[in-house]
Protein backbone atom coordinates (compact mmCIF):
# COMPACT_ATOMS: atom_id res chain seq x y z
CA UNK A 1 0.00 0.00 0.00
CA UNK A 2 1.13 3.62 -0.95
CA UNK A 3 2.22 5.90 2.07
CA UNK A 4 -1.22 8.42 1.99
CA UNK A 5 1.74 11.15 2.75
CA UNK A 6 2.54 10.40 -1.11
CA UNK A 7 -0.85 10.61 -3.11
CA UNK A 8 -0.98 14.58 -2.22
CA UNK A 9 1.45 15.20 -4.92
CA UNK A 10 0.16 12.60 -7.63
CA UNK A 11 -1.94 14.39 -10.60
CA UNK A 12 -5.62 14.52 -9.89
CA UNK A 13 -5.84 13.40 -13.43
CA UNK A 14 -3.94 10.21 -14.33
CA UNK A 15 -2.30 8.05 -12.00
CA UNK A 16 0.51 5.51 -14.03
CA UNK A 17 1.45 2.01 -12.95
CA UNK A 18 4.25 0.56 -14.23
CA UNK A 19 5.77 -3.33 -13.21
CA UNK A 20 7.39 -5.95 -14.77
CA UNK A 21 6.55 -9.51 -15.42
CA UNK A 22 9.63 -11.60 -15.12
CA UNK A 23 8.24 -15.26 -14.04
CA UNK A 24 8.36 -18.63 -15.28
CA UNK A 25 6.21 -21.34 -14.70
CA UNK A 26 6.43 -25.20 -15.48
CA UNK A 27 2.94 -26.49 -16.84
CA UNK A 28 2.40 -30.28 -17.27
CA UNK A 29 1.93 -30.90 -21.03
CA UNK A 30 -1.84 -30.15 -22.46
CA UNK A 31 -2.41 -28.00 -19.36
CA UNK A 32 -2.94 -24.34 -18.86
CA UNK A 33 -2.40 -23.14 -15.04
CA UNK A 34 -3.67 -19.15 -15.18
CA UNK A 35 -0.93 -17.11 -13.59
CA UNK A 36 -1.77 -13.58 -12.78
CA UNK A 37 0.68 -10.93 -11.32
CA UNK A 38 -0.47 -6.65 -10.65
CA UNK A 39 -0.21 -3.45 -8.19
CA UNK A 40 -2.86 -1.93 -5.95
CA UNK A 41 -2.71 1.66 -5.97
CA UNK A 42 -4.48 4.44 -4.10
CA UNK A 43 -5.78 7.29 -6.33
CA UNK A 44 -7.41 10.74 -5.68
CA UNK A 45 -11.56 11.25 -6.32
CA UNK A 46 -10.34 13.27 -9.68
CA UNK A 47 -8.68 10.67 -11.15
CA UNK A 48 -10.59 9.30 -14.24
CA UNK A 49 -8.13 7.57 -16.27
CA UNK A 50 -5.43 5.46 -16.20
CA UNK A 51 -1.61 4.81 -18.70
CA UNK A 52 -0.51 1.48 -17.82
CA UNK A 53 2.63 -0.15 -19.69
CA UNK A 54 3.04 -3.68 -19.31
CA UNK A 55 6.34 -5.66 -20.57
CA UNK A 56 6.67 -9.55 -20.54
CA UNK A 57 8.63 -12.28 -22.08
CA UNK A 58 8.01 -15.31 -23.67
CA UNK A 59 10.59 -17.83 -23.32
CA UNK A 60 11.26 -20.47 -26.21
CA UNK A 61 13.00 -23.88 -25.79
CA UNK A 62 16.67 -24.59 -28.19
CA UNK A 63 19.38 -27.19 -27.81
CA UNK A 64 22.46 -26.36 -26.34
CA UNK A 65 26.28 -27.87 -27.51
CA UNK A 66 26.17 -31.53 -28.07
CA UNK A 67 28.92 -31.52 -25.11
CA UNK A 68 26.46 -29.54 -23.17
CA UNK A 69 23.19 -31.70 -23.92
CA UNK A 70 21.25 -28.90 -21.88
CA UNK A 71 18.02 -26.97 -23.44
CA UNK A 72 18.59 -23.28 -23.66
CA UNK A 73 16.04 -21.04 -23.20
CA UNK A 74 15.23 -17.43 -24.92
CA UNK A 75 13.54 -14.69 -23.61
CA UNK A 76 11.93 -12.23 -26.13
CA UNK A 77 10.70 -9.18 -24.45
CA UNK A 78 7.14 -7.25 -25.59
CA UNK A 79 5.90 -4.30 -24.05
CA UNK A 80 2.25 -2.84 -24.76
CA UNK A 81 0.48 0.28 -23.60
CA UNK A 82 -3.04 0.49 -22.51
CA UNK A 83 -5.44 3.77 -21.86
CA UNK A 84 -8.27 2.90 -19.01
CA UNK A 85 -11.04 4.82 -18.32
CA UNK A 86 -11.96 4.50 -14.70
CA UNK A 87 -15.41 4.12 -13.20
CA UNK A 88 -16.47 5.41 -10.08
CA UNK A 89 -16.43 1.62 -9.18
CA UNK A 90 -16.84 -2.35 -10.25
CA UNK A 91 -18.64 -4.73 -8.88
CA UNK A 92 -16.88 -7.57 -10.93
CA UNK A 93 -13.50 -7.29 -12.47
CA UNK A 94 -13.04 -5.20 -15.98
CA UNK A 95 -11.28 -7.43 -18.52
CA UNK A 96 -9.38 -5.59 -21.24
CA UNK A 97 -6.78 -8.10 -23.39
CA UNK A 98 -3.45 -7.03 -24.47
CA UNK A 99 -2.81 -6.87 -27.83
CA UNK A 100 -0.48 -8.86 -29.81
CA UNK A 101 -0.10 -11.07 -26.34
CA UNK A 102 -1.71 -14.06 -27.37
CA UNK A 103 -3.85 -14.44 -24.34
CA UNK A 104 -2.99 -11.62 -22.10
CA UNK A 105 -5.17 -10.03 -20.22
CA UNK A 106 -6.30 -6.59 -17.92
CA UNK A 107 -8.03 -7.23 -15.03
CA UNK A 108 -8.74 -4.01 -13.05
CA UNK A 109 -11.11 -3.44 -10.23
CA UNK A 110 -12.04 -0.06 -7.92
CA UNK A 111 -13.18 -0.09 -4.82
CA UNK A 112 -13.99 3.16 -2.28
CA UNK A 113 -11.75 3.69 0.62
CA UNK A 114 -14.15 4.17 3.68
CA UNK A 115 -12.94 7.63 5.48
CA UNK A 116 -14.37 8.15 8.54
CA UNK A 117 -11.85 10.55 10.73
CA UNK A 118 -11.96 13.63 9.67
CA UNK A 119 -8.30 13.88 10.69
CA UNK A 120 -6.89 11.19 8.72
CA UNK A 121 -4.10 11.47 5.99
CA UNK A 122 -6.60 10.58 3.08
CA UNK A 123 -9.05 12.95 1.27
CA UNK A 124 -12.33 11.99 0.65
CA UNK A 125 -13.34 10.08 -1.94
CA UNK A 126 -9.95 8.05 -2.25
CA UNK A 127 -10.32 4.96 -4.37
CA UNK A 128 -8.40 1.71 -4.37
CA UNK A 129 -7.43 0.80 -8.11
CA UNK A 130 -6.04 -3.53 -8.22
CA UNK A 131 -4.49 -4.27 -11.94
CA UNK A 132 -3.68 -7.47 -12.82
CA UNK A 133 -1.96 -8.85 -15.58
CA UNK A 134 -3.53 -12.24 -16.06
CA UNK A 135 -2.38 -15.33 -18.41
CA UNK A 136 -5.51 -16.66 -20.46
CA UNK A 137 -3.50 -18.62 -22.66
CA UNK A 138 -4.41 -21.55 -23.75
CA UNK A 139 -2.62 -24.73 -24.96
CA UNK A 140 -2.14 -25.04 -29.04
CA UNK A 141 -4.14 -26.94 -31.23
CA UNK A 142 -4.03 -28.34 -34.55
CA UNK A 143 -5.34 -26.23 -37.13
CA UNK A 144 -7.39 -27.09 -40.41
CA UNK A 145 -4.50 -26.47 -42.86
CA UNK A 146 -3.11 -28.97 -44.81
CA UNK A 147 0.18 -28.54 -45.81
CA UNK A 148 3.26 -31.26 -47.09
CA UNK A 149 5.52 -32.86 -44.12
CA UNK A 150 7.70 -29.29 -45.26
CA UNK A 151 7.60 -27.13 -42.24
CA UNK A 152 5.43 -23.76 -43.00
CA UNK A 153 7.30 -20.28 -42.11
CA UNK A 154 5.93 -17.61 -39.80
CA UNK A 155 6.77 -14.48 -39.44
CA UNK A 156 4.88 -11.16 -37.55
CA UNK A 157 4.65 -7.95 -39.67
CA UNK A 158 5.40 -4.88 -38.41
CA UNK A 159 1.75 -4.11 -38.23
CA UNK A 160 1.16 -6.83 -35.69
CA UNK A 161 -0.23 -9.23 -38.61
CA UNK A 162 1.47 -12.85 -39.06
CA UNK A 163 2.58 -14.28 -42.63
CA UNK A 164 2.26 -17.85 -43.16
CA UNK A 165 4.41 -19.33 -45.97
CA UNK A 166 3.11 -23.04 -46.43
CA UNK A 167 2.97 -25.43 -49.41
CA UNK A 168 -0.79 -25.60 -49.67
CA UNK A 169 -1.07 -28.24 -52.84
CA UNK A 170 -3.45 -30.65 -52.80
CA UNK A 171 -1.90 -33.44 -54.72
CA UNK A 172 0.44 -36.15 -53.28
CA UNK A 173 2.90 -37.34 -55.30
CA UNK A 174 5.63 -36.77 -53.30
CA UNK A 175 5.56 -37.03 -49.33
CA UNK A 176 2.15 -36.28 -47.50
CA UNK A 177 1.41 -33.19 -49.90
CA UNK A 178 2.31 -31.22 -53.03
CA UNK A 179 5.67 -28.78 -52.87
CA UNK A 180 4.61 -27.49 -56.15
CA UNK A 181 3.54 -23.82 -55.07
CA UNK A 182 4.41 -22.11 -52.06
CA UNK A 183 1.49 -20.20 -50.85
CA UNK A 184 1.50 -17.09 -48.68
CA UNK A 185 -1.26 -16.56 -46.13
CA UNK A 186 -2.18 -13.49 -43.46
CA UNK A 187 -3.86 -13.79 -39.81
CA UNK A 188 -4.95 -10.39 -38.01
CA UNK A 189 -6.07 -12.89 -34.97
CA UNK A 190 -3.19 -14.67 -33.85
CA UNK A 191 -3.59 -17.46 -36.02
CA UNK A 192 -7.01 -18.06 -35.47
CA UNK A 193 -8.06 -17.34 -38.83
CA UNK A 194 -6.32 -16.88 -42.11
CA UNK A 195 -7.36 -15.31 -45.26
CA UNK A 196 -5.25 -14.72 -48.94
CA UNK A 197 -3.83 -17.86 -49.67
CA UNK A 198 -2.02 -16.27 -52.66
CA UNK A 199 1.11 -17.98 -55.08
CA UNK A 200 4.31 -16.15 -54.72
CA UNK A 201 6.34 -19.19 -56.09
CA UNK A 202 5.84 -22.30 -58.48
CA UNK A 203 8.09 -25.05 -58.75
CA UNK A 204 9.47 -24.48 -62.73
CA UNK A 205 9.51 -27.92 -63.19
CA UNK A 206 6.41 -29.14 -61.46
CA UNK A 207 5.26 -31.23 -64.39
CA UNK A 208 8.41 -33.06 -64.28
CA UNK A 209 9.85 -36.65 -62.13
CA UNK A 210 11.07 -36.09 -59.37
CA UNK A 211 15.13 -36.45 -59.67
CA UNK A 212 16.59 -39.54 -58.86
CA UNK A 213 18.66 -38.06 -55.80
CA UNK A 214 17.04 -35.37 -53.68
CA UNK A 215 13.97 -33.34 -52.58
CA UNK A 216 12.38 -31.14 -55.29
CA UNK A 217 9.61 -28.63 -55.29
CA UNK A 218 9.83 -25.38 -53.56
CA UNK A 219 9.47 -25.78 -50.03
CA UNK A 220 11.24 -25.00 -46.53
CA UNK A 221 10.96 -21.61 -46.61
CA UNK A 222 13.00 -18.78 -44.36
CA UNK A 223 11.19 -15.34 -43.88
CA UNK A 224 12.82 -12.29 -42.74
CA UNK A 225 11.62 -8.68 -42.09
CA UNK A 226 13.56 -5.93 -43.79
CA UNK A 227 13.72 -2.50 -41.85
CA UNK A 228 11.59 -0.93 -44.30
CA UNK A 229 9.03 -3.63 -43.51
CA UNK A 230 9.11 -5.44 -46.95
CA UNK A 231 9.26 -9.06 -46.47
CA UNK A 232 12.30 -11.42 -47.75
CA UNK A 233 12.38 -15.25 -47.99
CA UNK A 234 14.46 -17.76 -49.00
CA UNK A 235 14.27 -21.87 -49.49
CA UNK A 236 15.96 -24.78 -48.55
CA UNK A 237 14.50 -26.63 -51.04
CA UNK A 238 14.91 -26.12 -54.82
CA UNK A 239 14.68 -28.23 -57.62
CA UNK A 240 17.59 -29.12 -59.48
CA UNK A 241 19.90 -28.00 -56.77
CA UNK A 242 21.24 -29.54 -53.73
CA UNK A 243 19.41 -27.94 -50.92
CA UNK A 244 20.46 -24.38 -51.96
CA UNK A 245 19.56 -20.95 -50.00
Amino acid sequence: MLNPRLLASWKPAVACAWWRLKRRRKCAPGRNRTASIGISVLIRKPTRHLSIAIRWGDYHAGKGSQQEGATIWTRTGHEERLEIDLPERTDQPLEQPVPRSNGLVLSISVRAVPVADTNSALPQGVRSVSVFLVNRRTPARPTGIESSDSPAGLIRLKDGRILLFVNDCRRFPYADGGRQVLHVAVSSDEGRTWRGWREVLRDPRRGEPPPPNGDHGVSYPYPTLAADGAVLFSMWVETGQKRSL
